[in-house]
Protein backbone atom coordinates (compact mmCIF):
# COMPACT_ATOMS: atom_id res chain seq x y z
CA UNK A 1 0.00 0.00 0.00
CA UNK A 2 1.44 3.56 -0.85
CA UNK A 3 2.06 5.64 2.02
CA UNK A 4 2.97 9.45 0.81
CA UNK A 5 4.59 10.86 4.45
CA UNK A 6 6.85 14.10 4.95
CA UNK A 7 8.63 13.79 8.68
CA UNK A 8 8.80 16.77 10.83
CA UNK A 9 11.80 16.80 12.24
CA UNK A 10 10.72 15.49 16.02
CA UNK A 11 10.34 12.30 13.43
CA UNK A 12 13.85 12.86 12.19
CA UNK A 13 15.28 13.75 15.35
CA UNK A 14 13.92 10.20 16.68
CA UNK A 15 15.12 8.21 13.87
CA UNK A 16 18.53 9.67 14.20
CA UNK A 17 18.70 9.37 17.91
CA UNK A 18 16.95 6.00 18.06
CA UNK A 19 13.64 7.05 20.67
CA UNK A 20 10.62 6.50 20.88
CA UNK A 21 9.02 6.17 17.19
CA UNK A 22 12.35 5.59 15.55
CA UNK A 23 11.39 2.48 14.42
CA UNK A 24 7.86 3.19 12.54
CA UNK A 25 10.40 5.99 11.12
CA UNK A 26 12.40 3.38 9.75
CA UNK A 27 9.72 1.36 8.42
CA UNK A 28 8.31 4.14 6.60
CA UNK A 29 11.47 5.16 4.64
CA UNK A 30 12.49 1.63 3.77
CA UNK A 31 9.34 0.73 2.19
CA UNK A 32 9.68 1.24 -1.57
CA UNK A 33 6.30 1.37 -2.11
CA UNK A 34 5.90 4.71 0.04
CA UNK A 35 6.74 8.22 -1.32
CA UNK A 36 8.49 10.19 2.08
CA UNK A 37 9.04 13.79 2.30
CA UNK A 38 10.89 16.42 3.80
CA UNK A 39 10.62 20.36 4.29
CA UNK A 40 13.74 22.22 4.00
CA UNK A 41 13.62 23.52 7.12
CA UNK A 42 13.73 19.93 9.15
CA UNK A 43 17.50 19.78 7.89
CA UNK A 44 18.34 23.34 9.73
CA UNK A 45 15.85 22.00 12.90
CA UNK A 46 17.95 18.30 12.83
CA UNK A 47 21.03 19.98 12.79
CA UNK A 48 20.65 22.53 15.89
CA UNK A 49 19.29 19.45 18.04
CA UNK A 50 22.42 17.02 17.25
CA UNK A 51 24.71 20.14 17.75
CA UNK A 52 23.16 20.83 20.85
CA UNK A 53 23.35 17.42 21.70
CA UNK A 54 26.64 17.31 21.34
CA UNK A 55 26.75 15.93 18.08
CA UNK A 56 27.44 18.27 15.41
CA UNK A 57 30.13 16.30 13.21
CA UNK A 58 27.18 13.64 12.74
CA UNK A 59 24.90 16.61 11.07
CA UNK A 60 26.37 16.12 7.57
CA UNK A 61 26.29 12.21 7.30
CA UNK A 62 22.75 12.47 8.32
CA UNK A 63 22.11 15.54 5.83
CA UNK A 64 23.65 12.96 3.63
CA UNK A 65 22.01 10.18 4.12
CA UNK A 66 18.46 11.70 4.79
CA UNK A 67 18.86 13.36 1.08
CA UNK A 68 19.29 10.34 -0.46
CA UNK A 69 16.03 8.85 0.75
CA UNK A 70 13.52 11.53 1.49
CA UNK A 71 12.35 14.17 -1.22
CA UNK A 72 13.09 17.87 0.17
CA UNK A 73 10.46 20.51 -0.42
CA UNK A 74 11.76 23.67 -1.10
CA UNK A 75 10.64 27.11 0.89
CA UNK A 76 9.42 29.61 -1.31
CA UNK A 77 6.77 32.34 -1.03
CA UNK A 78 3.94 29.81 -2.42
CA UNK A 79 4.94 27.15 0.83
CA UNK A 80 4.77 30.51 2.82
CA UNK A 81 0.92 31.57 2.13
CA UNK A 82 0.13 28.12 2.22
CA UNK A 83 1.82 27.99 5.79
CA UNK A 84 -0.27 31.18 6.95
CA UNK A 85 -3.67 29.84 5.21
CA UNK A 86 -3.20 26.16 7.45
CA UNK A 87 -2.11 28.22 10.64
CA UNK A 88 -5.28 30.89 10.13
CA UNK A 89 -7.85 27.51 9.38
CA UNK A 90 -6.43 25.73 12.83
CA UNK A 91 -7.24 28.89 15.24
CA UNK A 92 -4.23 27.43 16.76
CA UNK A 93 -0.69 29.38 17.60
CA UNK A 94 1.67 27.02 15.69
CA UNK A 95 5.43 28.38 15.01
CA UNK A 96 6.76 29.60 11.78
CA UNK A 97 8.48 26.66 11.46
CA UNK A 98 6.74 23.98 12.29
CA UNK A 99 3.42 25.47 10.03
CA UNK A 100 6.24 25.31 6.87
CA UNK A 101 6.61 21.91 7.48
CA UNK A 102 2.77 21.17 7.97
CA UNK A 103 2.07 23.05 4.59
CA UNK A 104 4.89 21.61 3.01
CA UNK A 105 2.72 17.67 3.86
CA UNK A 106 -0.12 19.56 3.04
CA UNK A 107 1.00 20.62 -0.79
CA UNK A 108 2.07 17.07 -1.28
CA UNK A 109 -1.16 15.84 -0.22
CA UNK A 110 1.05 13.55 2.30
CA UNK A 111 0.22 12.75 5.63
CA UNK A 112 2.46 14.24 8.45
CA UNK A 113 4.47 11.99 10.95
CA UNK A 114 5.47 13.91 14.00
CA UNK A 115 5.64 14.16 17.67
CA UNK A 116 5.17 17.51 18.45
CA UNK A 117 1.94 19.18 20.33
CA UNK A 118 1.92 21.95 18.06
CA UNK A 119 1.19 20.15 15.02
CA UNK A 120 -1.65 17.92 16.78
CA UNK A 121 -3.30 21.25 17.21
CA UNK A 122 -4.07 20.95 13.01
CA UNK A 123 -7.46 19.00 13.12
CA UNK A 124 -6.79 15.46 11.10
CA UNK A 125 -9.42 16.83 8.73
CA UNK A 126 -7.19 19.52 7.09
CA UNK A 127 -4.06 17.61 7.74
CA UNK A 128 -3.65 13.83 8.32
CA UNK A 129 -1.34 12.96 11.03
CA UNK A 130 0.79 10.34 12.38
CA UNK A 131 1.53 11.29 15.77
CA UNK A 132 4.81 9.47 16.70
CA UNK A 133 4.83 8.41 20.85
CA UNK A 134 7.37 10.51 22.73
CA UNK A 135 10.51 9.51 24.29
Amino acid sequence: MLVICLFDSSALVAHAMGQAGAEEVQTLIEDEGNDVFCCAITFFELAAVLAHQGSPQATAGLWETYSQCLQVIPVDAALAMTAWRLRDQTGVRIPMAAAMIAASAQSVRATLVHRDQHLSGIPQSLLPQIVLPES
